[in-house]
């Protein structure tokens, strides 16, 4: 797991304190001009983007960290919770990210199946004979890619459910779901366990932006700020 870079966090507390930073590049104070849409320039705006996302989805604001569109906050998750030779389980088909980020950082990545015959849904059943004591992560997408089928969220609760009887985590990536009619939940309030990834780019087609997120519980949490600075130092 990744270390906390003492120098990066001891900068990012006293950022705003000091006469002279030496310590951030670009223009402190930028003109307006300069700033666009954004309208800030300093190291309020993560935070404010954050806030916005938890009261939109109704998370808590320590629940969120901004991210470089869904790859990123996919990769701050994994980042967050795994190591070398953990048990990653990933439902299949689905979207390559979901079990190659995984693979990519040691993890032994092993499938379950959503298939046409079962609607694309998730049985859980199989999943939970699927789940041994070294499972770390179970992988999905709902709305499904590529299917678009999404999961009910009494199945995501079920599945939350079996996830932590085995001390595992629940990724859920949900980036399509604001396509879907009527109000929904994000799976995120499925279980304290469950940890959901999305942005702004499918939606609401701003992929220029970047603009996705991570919501999880605060330890999760506190760990993805760390890879957060190890991969850009600052969003």
């Amino acid at each position: 797991m990744l270390a906390e870079l003492d120098y990066i966090r001891w900068a990012f507390e006293r950022y705003g304190l000091v006469r002279l930073d030496l310590a951030s590049s670009g223009v402190p104070h930028a003109p307006a001009e300069l700033l666009g849409p954004v309208g800030v320039d300093d190291l309020s705006a993560p935070r404010a983007f954050a806030d916005a996302i938890a009261e939109r989805y109704g998370f808590r604001s320590d629940e969120v960290v901004p991210a470089l569109g869904t790859s990123q906050a996919l990769w701050l998750a994994c980042a967050a919770l795994l190591e070398p030779g953990d048990d990653v389980l990933v439902e299949t088909p689905t979207y390559e990210a979901l079990w190659r980020v995984p693979e990519g950082m040691g993890a032994r990545v092993r499938s379950f199946a959503r298939t046409a015959a079962d609607g694309w849904a998730v049985d859980v059943s199989e999943l939970r004979a699927r789940l041994t004591e070294r499972t770390r992560l179970v992988l999905v997408t709902s709305p499904h890619n590529p299917s678009g089928v999404p999961i009910d969220f009494a199945a995501l609760e079920e599945m939350a459910k079996a996830c932590a009887d085995v001390g595992a985590a629940l990724l859920v990536d949900e980036v399509y779901a604001d396509f879907l009619p009527g109000e929904r939940r994000s799976a995120r309030h499925a279980g304290a366990n469950v940890i959901a990834v999305s942005s702004l780019t499918k939606r609401w087609g701003l992929g220029w932006a970047r603009a996705g997120w991570i919501a999880a519980s605060p330890g999760v949490i506190e760990r993805a700020w760390i890879a957060m600075r190890h991969a850009t130092g600052h969003g």
